[in-house]
């Protein structure tokens, strides 16, 4: 089976390379090099009781803006909360609602240059605001698609990046990552995923990452593959490196189940907005059976995440050793040297200008954080 998925995986980047654009195979070393030191703890936000913006229902993002003010999506309570550099509550930007400037269900945020971005599947749009607040305008999801990316990237050219697709799920060659301008011009496409079966657990999907200079980065998650495509769609490097994938074990299989039944739980799946309630007891107990007769792909992907941090270094983060168990995560610079891995740390869910990176945290009452830490400078 994972000869089969390397065979796969060679498919893909022969497709890749039949249409005719010229990219540089980058083989990584095979052995890990570990990165040491630790990272410092900048401030933390977020607590169990306190001031109505100290409590997060439920953190969707997190992003930093240019002067290393750090924003949060609390997703549960329909607003964005900010932050300045050292953790002092600066505003809260939108609410529920349905007028301008009011979410029905905030789902992703980024920060685009001076714009907070905010993306509402209910409403098909995107809530632009300026970083003090304001609410400046609404950008519908370019023709008529629907965001499926689990990443909203703001562009070094303005507006935002993620996957999307005219049509239902990712069985759809219809899928493809856009940037999305912001201002008026049309939606670019700059990468078309391959199909996926969506249906499966542990199905290979595509990863993406917006490099400072406007390249983007694509991952093939079936192997070790990072394809890295110039702003014009030229592919000009390969980054790739022997790691063979994880066969799913039977751990796997009761880990992704127990995640999955947690929607058809009350109030774990629950409609946003006015006058919504959560899922009926008969919806949720058919959403349990389907969640406990899920099928399962043979081997765990590679590559489970795609980043970059201020500097354009790659993060890439591999499959753990257990589904619940985060994996090591390797550096690599956009031009394709190996910087190093790190071991036992999770991804970040953002990362500042300034060499910081923002954490999303829950503890085991439920509540939700945020921890600010300052990278060391072999991190980055």
């Amino acid at each position: 089976m994972i000869r089969r998925v390397f065979a796969v995986a060679s498919v893909l980047l022969s497709s890749w390379a039949a249409t005719g654009l010229s990219s540089q195979a980058t083989r990584l070393p095979a052995r890990d090099v570990a990165i040491a030191a630790r990272p410092q703890v900048s401030f933390t936000v977020g607590v169990e009781d306190g001031r109505d913006w100290e409590v997060f229902a439920s953190v969707g993002d997190v992003a930093f803006d240019s002067r290393d003010n750090l924003y949060v999506l609390d997703r549960g309570n329909a607003r964005v909360v900010a932050f300045d550099s050292t953790g002092r509550f600066l505003r809260t930007i939108g609410k529920r609602g349905n007028g301008p400037g009011e979410f029905a269900m905030p789902q992703r945020m980024t920060v685009a240059g001076d714009e907070v971005v905010v993306s509402d599947p209910a409403r098909r749009s995107f809530s632009v605001f300026g970083v003090d607040g304001s609410f400046i305008r609404s950008v519908p999801f370019a023709h008529g698609s629907s965001m499926i990316g689990e990443r909203l990237v703001g562009h070094p050219r303005g507006g935002v990046v993620s996957l999307f697709s005219r049509s239902p799920g990712l069985n759809s060659p219809r899928a493809q990552v856009l940037w999305q301008p912001l201002g008026g011009a049309p939606a670019a496409p700059l990468f078309t995923a391959p199909p996926s079966s969506s249906g499966r657990a542990f199905s290979p999907s595509t990863r993406y990452a917006v490099l400072p200079g406007a390249a983007l980065a694509v991952a093939s998650t079936e192997a070790y593959s990072v394809r890295i495509l110039a702003p014009n769609g030229a592919s000009t490097r390969v980054l790739e490196r022997a790691v063979a994938p994880r066969r799913v074990t039977a751990r796997d299989r009761e880990q992704e189940r127990k995640r999955r039944e947690g929607f058809s739980r009350p109030g774990g799946l629950t409609i946003v907005g006015p006058g919504a309630s959560a899922f009926s007891a008969s919806v949720r107990a058919q959403a349990a059976r389907q969640f406990q007769n899920v099928e399962f792909a043979a081997v765990i992907p590679v590559i489970q995440a795609l980043q970059t941090d201020a500097a354009g270094n790659l993060w890439i983060q591999r499959a753990g050793p257990a589904v619940d168990r985060p994996g090591p995560i390797d550096i690599v610079t956009p031009q394709g040297r190996y910087v190093g891995t790190l071991a036992g740390v999770r991804l970040p869910g953002a990362f500042s200008a300034r060499g910081r990176a923002a954490y999303v945290e829950t503890d085991e009452f439920g509540v939700a954080r945020v921890v600010v830490l300052r990278l060391p400078h072999r991190w980055r």
